[in-house]
């Protein structure tokens, strides 16, 4: 399973610092889902996305921001091993492939939504955005349609993160650690 990573803002109340994750841990991130990593943050146009990303890349990237934001490394389940398919997903009725931009709203998920292609397939009414497609691909796009409240139907681990700072979990079982909550712990082993 792939590893999603949302560093939430610092508790005020306990007087957190917000700390950015060690190379060491996103390695270990990467080593066990190697397909590829993705950071998603806001900023003053939207939520602006990099995804294709090495370790290394993120790590100097996620030093320079502040919370929240997302950290992805994606295992391909399906659609393969192509950049293209990284998280996270800008969620827009285009289903955008970019490596990079900026939008209203951007979604990563955890796990292998197994109805996908039934329930895009059951969404299209006019022409159909070019291929590649993934599950999270097909989820974005069907969010977009549909607003992220489709989310809650679909039994995996999903996280959006929107234009104004706030995220929202679709899932129960995400794990606090090391100041982020975490998808999956895969890459502790």
């Amino acid at each position: 399973m792939c590893v999603a990573i949302v560093a939430p803002y610092p508790d005020e109340e306990k007087k957190e610092v917000h700390k950015p994750l060690s190379l060491e841990i996103l390695k270990a991130c990467e080593k066990s889902n190697p397909a590829g990593g993705g950071i998603a943050h806001v900023t003053d146009n939207g939520v602006y996305f990099k995804k294709g990303l090495t370790s290394e890349e993120i790590f100097e990237i996620q030093k320079t921001l502040e919370p929240p934001y997302f950290i992805h490394f994606r295992i391909p389940t399906t659609g393969g091993a192509d950049k293209r398919l990284c998280h996270p997903f800008p969620i827009s009725k285009k289903a955008s492939l970019a490596l990079e931009g900026t939008c209203q709203a951007a979604l990563m998920h955890n796990g292998h939504w197994g109805g996908w292609k039934t329930g895009l397939l059951n969404l299209l009414q006019g022409p159909m955005p070019p291929a590649p497609w993934s599950d999270t691909r097909a989820m974005a796009y069907v969010a977009a349609h549909f607003t992220t409240e489709i989310l809650t139907l679909v039994d995996e681990k999903v996280a959006v993160l929107y234009k104004d700072g706030g995220y929202r979990f679709f899932v129960r079982g995400w794990e606090l650690a090391e100041g982020h909550w975490f998808s999956y712990m895969n890459w502790k082993h």
